[in-house]
């Protein structure tokens, strides 16, 4: 049987952890231009930190069972940092909490493999290895000794630079979110300290509800649709600009459509976007509420008498749709947006009231994006098909992306061919956006995720319009040539909730009117 001291496990593993487990972490400190000596910096203070740590807890009995969670802890949370270049915050923690199993087979890779082989092996020798430790007083003189030498230490080195690194760590704040295990460790425990915050009872946004409309009685019924899309990002859209003709699906009804082009989304995540669309809160004040906590714009359209719809082909509503009829079309990751609205205007008739309907796509969700289009929409090749799509060249990988950005186009197309059946009998209003953008490779960043305030643009910045015929802005009296004046104005997902309320002439008292898009467009 393998033997170690107590004494040489805490060092030993201090200084592995740091230098094999912390990769991802040096790696964009070098990104960061810190230099060798900053690296070196780093390098004694994490295993001082460490020697520290670890001198605490390694005690009798529990050493062998937190050696193991920490392997495996780490080695997971280094696989998908250094496949997606992703860091580890405690919004990162809630999406792999409300990951489906289409998604985390999906996540999976062959590479994978290899660190699950390292876990496998890792565990094996820790389970044949022997700790020896000393007797009791003899083992905290060793430990206090570790202690004390790399607080001094670390002092001496901490001490000289401490104004550099504070000035460094507040312009590159990201970097703590590398640092393995305490990312993914406190990261998990805010997780939960935010979950025993949220109030018992629902907040009610329903109380004190009126309803004003703006327009003569017509006789015309409402129907407002909202398309929330998946990981679709505005560079890629080229109704936004973008050189490939991704859109063209939608050129028939491009001349009924009012395209936002500074769009910004509430998060870089759907865990938090999509809940945070359809909230009155801010997105500043939103991302410290992260459950079903309070009602939703949902709740205010079926609370006035519209007949409401979730229809779901990606993850679920994250809670948004929890007191509304729901239907879902995806299983076991299988997901066809098309299917969602496949007789949709024959539900609408049935129903024959006021709607709102929001379909929920699959959308460009990475990072297998050649499995969001059927393969007779493969535009643009040769398109990535590898579930580690690091492995993949960049212009593959945009191929796939963009193709499944033109399928989506095709969808929506689909759609709105379906709902303009409607016109005669209906004032149609159609929203679409995405929950937040992606990273397709650039400078070394993968997916989406990253922590909003250092997020690259191209996860923030997401696609908007609104597809209004010119039947829906005269039965709603709403003056086209006033919205179209706001295009270029910036706006987020902040306004979606002011706006879908200002469109149905509903008042309530957490309705804004600086953030309704409507606002003074109608008489």
């Amino acid at each position: 049987m393998l033997k170690i001291s107590s004494k040489n496990l805490i060092l030993i593993y201090s200084f592995i952890s740091v230098l094999i487990f912390n990769w991802a972490f040096f790696h964009n400190l070098y990104i960061a231009e810190a230099g060798i000596g900053g690296s070196l910096v780093a390098i004694i203070l994490l295993i001082c930190l460490s020697n520290i740590l670890y001198a605490i807890l390694f005690v009798r009995y529990i050493a062998k069972p937190l050696l193991i969670l920490l392997i495996i802890g780490n080695t997971v949370a280094l696989y998908f940092m250094n496949t997606y270049n992703a860091a580890i915050d405690k919004i990162m923690i809630i999406n792999a909490l409300q990951t489906d199993k289409g998604e985390v087979g999906e996540l999976l890779s062959w590479n994978m493999l290899l660190y699950a082989l390292f876990i496998l092996v890792a565990v094996v020798f820790v389970l044949k290895l022997r700790i020896n430790f000393a007797p009791l007083k003899q083992e905290l003189k060793q430990r206090s000794i570790i202690i004390l030498i790399s607080t001094i230490l670390g002092g001496l080195i901490f001490t000289p630079f401490y104004k550099k690194i504070d000035v460094f760590m507040s312009e590159n704040k990201e970097l703590r979110y590398y640092i393995l295990p305490s990312n993914y460790i406190s990261s998990t425990f805010s997780v939960i300290k935010m979950m025993h915050k949220h109030p018992d009872k629902l907040k009610i946004l329903t109380e004190n509800v009126s309803v004003k409309p703006y327009w003569p009685n017509n006789g015309r019924k409402n129907l407002f649709v909202f398309i929330l899309g998946e990981t679709a990002r505005a560079a890629n859209f080229s109704l936004h600009g973008y050189h490939r003709p991704t859109n063209k699906p939608l050129s028939p009804y491009q001349k009924d459509m009012i395209v936002f082009d500074k769009m910004q989304s509430c998060g870089t995540s759907t865990a938090i976007s999509v809940p945070c669309i359809f909230s009155p809160y801010p997105r500043k004040e939103f991302k410290n509420k992260l459950t079903s906590y309070s009602e939703n714009v949902l709740d205010v359209f079926k609370e006035i008498g519209y007949e409401v719809i979730w229809k779901d082909a990606n993850s679920g509503c994250k809670g948004v749709c929890n007191r509304v009829k729901t239907e879902v079309y995806c299983e076991y990751g299988v997901c066809q947006d098309i299917k969602m609205h496949q007789n949709f205007a024959e539900q609408v008739k049935k129903a024959n009231k006021d709607m709102f309907v929001v379909f929920h796509q699959r959308g460009s969700h990475g990072p297998m994006y050649s499995n969001r289009y059927p393969l007779e929409f493969e535009l643009y090749k040769p398109a990535c098909k590898d579930e580690d799509i690091k492995n993949c060249p960049k212009e593959t990988v945009i191929n796939a992306y963009d193709n499944s950005i033109y399928y989506t186009s095709y969808v929506m197309a689909d759609l709105l061919k379906e709902i303009k059946t409607l016109e005669d009998e209906y004032n149609i209003v159609v929203f679409y956006t995405s929950d937040h953008g992606e990273s397709l490779g650039e400078d070394g960043k993968y997916l989406h995720g990253s922590v909003y305030e250092s997020a690259p643009a191209l996860q923030k910045e997401v696609p908007f319009f609104v597809w209004m015929p010119k039947s829906a802005s005269k039965g709603l009296s709403l003056n086209r040539e006033c919205l179209n004046k706001k295009i270029h104005q910036p706006v987020s997902h902040d306004n979606i909730f002011h706006s879908l309320l200002g469109l149905g002439g509903i008042k309530i008292p957490e309705y804004d009117e600086s953030l309704d898009i409507f606002a003074h467009c109608h008489p």
